[in-house]
């Protein structure tokens, strides 16, 4: 089972002026994205403290992005089938307020086949999984993590195992937590080709932003 590693870039003494300049809050981190002129903001979380911070991403930045692999680090996303008992509203998002990771755009049978035909109306006609929300973990340099402003989207999906246990009601928020979700066999990674660009936001500048809403059937 593959397990990843976090490199540090930056003295972890950087620490205080990061939380300045994110706007940490030591509450839970909202759930949703929101606009906010060209730029989308969506919270997400330091994957090496499991701290509550925000992402943004200029919608005019290209999608996906040309970069070295080496100069790129990875960003995960949790993906949280609709039988866990975390409540949605307590993820980073959810089908309804993040313009990704809407459903799973292939049939997952740990998941289950889409029952009618909202999953795969917004898949194009094509054989889904629904889920329920999807938690980002990302790091950031003060803190020791992986950091880059190219990120390359890992997505994270639990085993038949991971749903026998339980691992499906614990809230990932951290690199330790889901290297063990992996070492135990409770998830499985999944590699996209898909890089992009996006950088640390505070708390303010989400704030002002408009909450996004997606039309999901």
């Amino acid at each position: 089972m593959k397990t990843i590693r976090s490199c540090s870039l930056f003295r972890a003494a950087l620490l205080l002026a990061a939380t300045a300049i994110l706007g940490v809050s030591a509450a839970l981190a909202q759930s949703g994205g929101v606009t906010l002129g060209n730029s989308i903001i969506e919270p997400a979380f330091d994957d090496m403290t499991g701290t509550p911070v925000f992402i943004h991403e200029t919608q005019k930045s290209p999608f996906p992005v040309k970069s070295n692999p080496r100069a790129a680090a990875p960003i995960y996303a949790v993906e949280y089938p609709v039988q866990s008992s975390i409540p949605a509203a307590e993820m980073d998002c959810q089908p309804t307020n993040c313009d990704h990771d809407n459903v799973i755009p292939f049939p997952d049978m740990n998941y289950g086949l889409a029952s009618d035909d909202a999953c795969r109306v917004f898949n194009g006609g094509n054989p889904c999984s629904q889920l329920k929300g999807v938690e980002i973990l990302l790091g950031l340099a003060p803190t020791g993590g992986d950091f880059n402003v190219a990120w390359h989207a890992e997505l994270v999906f639990f085993t038949a195992q991971g749903f026998r246990d339980g691992a499906i009601d614990t809230k990932i928020t951290t690199l330790s937590q889901l290297n063990s979700a992996l070492t135990k066999g409770d998830a499985y990674l999944l590699d996209t080709p898909i890089t992009f660009e996006c950088s640390p936001a505070p708390k303010q500048t989400y704030d002002r932003g408009v909450p996004e809403v997606i039309p999901y059937p």
